[in-house]
């Protein structure tokens, strides 16, 4: 399941010099067998006790060898997904040098999946590619333990179309601020894309934002200025100039975007983290009611950020108000404008086991205890 390199030391180049395949695979079987010797060619044979090869009318004539285990898989992390996930994986990978983890995070290099595991798998997939990790199909395990070095694969060859399924959500998707995740296809090349748009506001349809190319060695990142009109989406990408741009024109449907360039299809999903791990009840989409004093009521309802929440802030019968909220651990800290429009800090402690948070609120120098129950 590993790659074997036998090499022998060529004096003329004073360098190591690998022997051919058949011979590579005779001098393996030998070695695996604990056969002392084995032929090279008609005029040399391995001394595989003392790794010498030797001439066969001189013995004391002998040049070194050495044998080599190349683990092209041991700088991968690998997160399995589906029925890909199984023993047998599991086993193949760790021959190769390579490691299995149990969870998805920042340590992974890669997440295989399968094409048919795809709609069963969509949290792991929007996760993966929303932290830059590249998706790709069960061959990428096969052949990473065919190469000598894991730098000889080339990612984008083994890219799953991840836009099989699109995420559950309830909200508009059209807000201040959305990223959408998905493919840009160029004839058989694809690449894993994440566009982030800012909206200028909420009836005029134009946004602003960039596109980044995940699975790029250079990191690459395009702007983007478009519209959007109905279910039609029209914007530009450019990179340092306009002379280097190009247009795209399509439409959206539920909750996903399908647009077309002269020679690149684009086919994107809107981006969510469905839940946050430990607070499962902290998920875009809730609301959350609550009080300051145990009066003034307000509401709250959330969408999905990078490394925050971000939705509206509802006093009573009052015009909703933009807000982020910052999560860390069992806290929450958040800013709203109270009903006369002063600042009004939010800092409080998420208590799991009746889903509630607790704490106080801060205008100017006066605190006033608060508390929210999720819905």
């Amino acid at each position: 399941k590993m790659s074997v390199v036998w090499s022998y030391w060529d004096i003329s180049k004073n360098g190591w010099k690998v022997y051919k395949s058949s011979t590579t695979k005779r001098l393996e079987s030998c070695y695996l067998t604990n056969v002392p010797k084995c032929k090279i060619d008609g005029e040399h044979f391995a001394d595989l006790v003392h790794m010498f090869q030797r001439n066969n009318l001189d013995t004391s004539i002998r040049v070194s060898i050495k044998r080599e285990e190349l683990h092209p898989a041991d700088s991968f992390v690998f997160y399995l997904t589906g029925s890909v996930n199984s023993t047998d994986n599991i086993e193949y990978i760790s021959d190769g040098g390579g490691l299995v983890a149990s969870f998805l995070t920042s340590r992974v290099t890669h997440v295989i999946c399968k094409e048919e595991d795809i709609p069963s798998c969509q949290d792991v997939i929007q996760g993966a590619i929303s932290m830059d990790i590249p998706v790709v199909n069960e061959n990428f395990i096969l052949d990473c333990q065919k190469v000598v070095r894991s730098d000889q694969l080339d990612v984008k060859e083994y890219l799953v179309d991840c836009t099989g399924n699109t995420v559950r959500i309830t909200e508009s998707y059209f807000k201040s601020r959305t990223k959408w995740i998905g493919i840009l296809k160029n004839g058989s090349a694809m690449e894993h894309v994440r566009l982030n748009i800012h909206f200028k506001d909420d009836t005029s349809g134009l946004f602003w934002g960039d596109l980044k190319y995940i699975n790029n060695a250079s990191h690459l990142k395009s702007r983007v200025t478009g519209h959007v009109e109905e279910s039609a989406i029209h914007f530009r990408e450019m990179f340092h100039s306009e002379d280097m741009a190009r247009d795209f024109k399509g439409l959206c449907n539920n909750r996903s975007l399908v647009c077309q360039s002269d020679t690149f299809t684009l086919k994107l999903f809107y981006y969510c983290k469905l839940s946050r791990k430990g607070l499962p009840f902290l998920k875009p989409g809730s609301v959350w009611n609550g009080t300051i004093k145990k009066e003034n009521p307000f509401s709250m309802q959330l969408q999905a950020e990078d490394k925050s929440l971000i939705g509206t802030f509802v006093w009573d019968n009052q015009q909703p108000i933009d807000i982020e909220c910052k999560i860390n651990k069992q806290s929450i800290e958040f800013e709203a404008m109270d009903i006369e429009n002063i600042p009004i800090h939010f800092n409080g402690v998420i208590n799991k086991t009746d889903q509630s948070i607790i704490g106080q609120s801060t205008v100017g120098g006066t605190s006033l205890p608060f508390s929210i129950q999720i819905q």
